[in-house]
């Protein structure tokens, strides 16, 4: 442990599993509300559609996995899960740029 107290080491794996599924339910509510507030009211379709398969989708089957995830195995899948929900939420800026660009009326 060399000293380190990480979560895990300070709670034990399953309640830190535990922990990291509450803060996905935040950061996905977060994003809903964020798809229906702006996206979805400006009629940036492609972008929703985007945001639900790209970064929605991968986060609610983080969040079920993570409630049972125990081997290593399972949490490396988790991190790379996630790492794939960053990349795919920093492309979004430029869906969603374009999307406005094309949609513009004018």
């Amino acid at each position: 442990n060399q000293g380190m107290s990480t979560l895990p080491i300070a709670l034990g794996i399953i309640k830190t599993s535990r922990v990291v599924f509450g803060l996905a339910i935040i950061a996905t509510l977060i994003l809903l509300w964020y798809i229906n507030n702006y996206l979805m009211e400006n009629t940036l379709y492609f972008a929703v559609i985007y945001g639900f398969v790209f970064v929605v989708a991968p986060m609610i089957f983080f969040m079920i996995k993570i409630w049972n995830a125990k081997s290593k195995e399972e949490f490396h899948l988790l991190s790379s899960v996630l790492k794939w929900v960053i990349f795919f939420g920093i492309l979004s800026v430029l869906v969603i740029t374009l999307n406005i660009h094309y949609n513009a009326k004018g």
